[in-house]
């Protein structure tokens, strides 16, 4: 479950079922979760309803909810601890064990595009792999676009990130991003972003997510009209709000904001504003 959506899939089914959080009465379950609250708690263990409104995530390891202290722990017996959380806290749900390949996330995109006038041609590749551990999660992905058509020239654009996150309490993490970036329409050869940081997320629920994050970029940048290459120190401050309780569109807007700390009156700002229909 995730963005107020659950998704279930079935052996006798070609396409899984999706239905709205909010209309789930009670959920009976004995595979194991990783579970994320709206507070930032994150929790591994098996779930089940209490009643209409309680949910009951059963936990066999006791050092992983000593890492929870605003939650109320209930002791059974000296192997057994639960939490109970009201089931508008859940806004995170993934049916995991402990084997590598449950973890692991791989998507791939395909795109080409043909018009006659011109004899334009565009192709495009989005890929991703990710990996999402207890109290963690990385991800890898790579992006590229290029475009032909006569009387002009190619434009080429490509981008690889990596990404690390490491989750804190109180709905904060620890953040790493590797950007790549090459771009011939801003006679960009090679654009290295290594950025370092904290986010925070404002607004977790299952109808949306305000989050700020804020830390230090090494940028290096090689152009193509120039022959040396430059490096630069900068900070980076972003927002990001994502709001999917819109019938069947997901909007997600960020704005990433770059003021540089060794070049005079250098400031560059990335601004993305997706919107995707469920």
């Amino acid at each position: 479950m995730n963005k107020g959506v659950l998704v279930i899939g079935t052996p006798y089914s070609d396409v899984d079922f999706r239905i709205s959080w909010d209309g789930i009465k009670r959920i009976i379950s004995r595979s194991n979760y990783l579970i994320t609250s709206s507070d930032g708690s994150r929790i591994n263990g098996e779930l089940r309803s209490i009643n209409d409104s309680i949910l009951r995530i059963e936990i066999h390891d006791s050092k992983k909810v000593s890492k929870y202290p605003k939650k109320k722990a209930k002791i059974e017996d000296q192997q057994e601890i639960f939490l109970e959380l009201l089931k508008s806290e859940i806004v995170y749900l993934n049916s995991i064990d402990d084997g590598f390949w449950s973890r692991l996330k791989l998507n791939i995109d395909l795109g080409f595009n043909l018009t006659r006038a011109n004899n334009f041609r565009q192709y495009t590749l989005n890929s991703m792999i990710a990996y999402q551990a207890d109290r963690w999660d990385a991800k890898m992905y790579y992006k590229d676009l290029s475009s032909y058509q006569d009387k002009t020239n190619p434009i080429k654009r490509s981008f690889f990130g990596a990404n690390y996150n490491y989750f804190l309490p109180k709905d904060l993490y620890f953040l790493y991003q590797l950007n790549l970036l090459s771009n011939t329409e801003q006679l960009i050869d090679l654009r290295t972003s290594n950025m370092i940081g904290l986010g925070k997320y404002l607004l977790h629920t299952n109808k949306l997510n305000l989050g700020l994050i804020a830390g230090g970029n090494l940028n290096i940048e090689n152009f193509s009209n120039k022959e040396s290459v430059s490096k630069s120190g900068e900070a980076f401050l972003g927002a990001t709000y994502d709001i999917f309780d819109i019938d069947e569109l997901d909007l997600l807007t960020s704005v990433l904001a770059f003021p540089s700390l060794t070049e005079k009156e250098r400031f560059r700002t990335d601004f993305k504003f997706d919107i995707r229909s469920l």
